[in-house]
């Protein structure tokens, strides 16, 4: 699996780190990866087709 990198902004990743550890979650980049997959499953985007 190929991986891109991703900017945000510095307050929210202050923000997830408070409540990423204590729900569970192993980093900031698996919050941000599964609060991002169940966006756009809210969305009903279809998986991007692999290259």
């Amino acid at each position: 699996m190929d991986y891109a990198t991703v900017k945000v902004p510095a307050p929210l990743v202050k923000r997830i780190e408070a409540i990423a550890e204590p729900n569970g979650y192993r980093s900031v980049s698996e919050f941000v990866v599964e609060s991002v997959r169940a966006r756009l499953e809210s969305l009903h985007s279809p998986p991007a087709a692999s290259a």
